[in-house]
């Protein structure tokens, strides 16, 4: 019992803070992950009635969400845009290339280092890059997508 505590303990990311919450986000709940899909549920979880934690981005969400290994790079295009990432000192760089504004007009982009799956949300948004983020519940999850 002990040591499904720990393993949830270390799976499971920092407290989210409550201004970086919003309709459509994946958190952790209780070691769960769970889509905000409800005014009530986002209410909840920002007055601090439900506490939720960060859901840790790892190569195996990125692989079961289609990214390709490309050279030292992961890619992901989708749509016309294209997310890159790459490993850099145990942590996820990112660039991500969004949908065009306009014809000939200003293409929405970003380049940092995301750690959760929130975080990579939230960005995907501002960027016009629509995407479904396919969340593992468990390690056997990941294991079955892999085969």
């Amino acid at each position: 019992m002990e040591t499904k505590n720990t393993e949830k303990q270390t799976r499971q990311g920092k407290k989210i803070n409550p201004e970086h919450l919003s309709l459509g986000l994946t958190v952790s709940v209780n070691g769960i992950p769970i889509t905000i899909d409800t005014p009530e549920t986002l209410n909840a979880l920002v007055i601090g009635e439900i506490p939720c934690h960060g859901i840790r981005i790892t190569e195996e969400f990125l692989k079961l969400n289609g990214f390709e290994q490309k050279g030292k790079k992961l890619i992901l295009k989708t749509h016309g845009n294209e997310i890159s990432v790459s490993r850099m000192m145990g942590h996820y760089r990112m660039h991500i290339w969004g949908e065009p504004l306009h014809d000939n007009f200003y293409c929405p982009s970003f380049e940092d280092y995301i750690v959760y799956v929130h975080e990579l949300q939230t960005v995907c948004r501002l960027c016009r890059v629509m995407k479904n983020w396919i969340i593992p519940e468990s390690d056997e999850q990941i294991k079955a997508s892999e085969t």
